[in-house]
């Protein structure tokens, strides 16, 4: 009785090509430190800075990465100082958020319906980020915890200032 071996390999041979634009989950544009800041990140934020009706005094596609930057920055340094913020901070700010979401949205059943979540799901998903923007918050009041600076102070900079170094500032801008 002879066996008959068989072959069920089967050989793959991989194709190069360029993924089409609409496959692209996501995209980094900026990395602080191992932080990646993905585009999605922004485009929230600036759709919720337009429901809440928050006016940007510049470029809202520079300057919503640059805060996003900054506030990582910060959390970074925060966990190296050891800064910590209360759970009780973080679930405060989180309730303050959710009912200005409310007021604004009109009720609870159409804020859920308009984020395509419960009040539950939205604490819980809010929470690291609260988190974050407190111990944000925490670092920079850290880091200029003793600086005093005075108007005369200030007036004596720009006095003392050289010339051809203050920038012109128009009447109007």
């Amino acid at each position: 009785m002879g066996q008959s071996v068989r072959d069920d390999s089967t050989k793959v041979v991989p194709v190069e090509r360029e993924a089409p634009e609409q496959s692209i989950i996501d995209e980094v544009i900026w990395v602080v430190g191992n932080e990646a800041i993905l585009k999605s990140d922004v485009e929230r934020l600036r759709a919720q800075s337009e429901m809440e009706h928050v006016a940007w005094n510049g470029d809202p596609d520079f300057l919503i990465p640059e805060n996003i930057a900054l506030q990582k920055l910060f959390v970074h340094q925060a966990a190296i100082d050891s800064i910590e913020v209360s759970e009780s901070e973080v679930m405060s700010n989180i309730d303050q958020q959710i009912e200005a979401w409310i007021s604004i949205a009109g009720s609870r059943e159409r804020l859920e319906e308009w984020k395509g979540q419960t009040v539950t799901q939205m604490r819980q998903s809010l929470r690291d980020e609260f988190k974050n923007v407190a111990l944000a918050q925490e670092m920079r009041k850290e880091l200029v915890k003793d600086v005093t600076v005075t108007p005369a102070d200030v007036r004596n900079y720009f006095k003392n200032l050289p010339q051809d170094s203050i920038p012109f500032v128009p009447t109007e801008v």
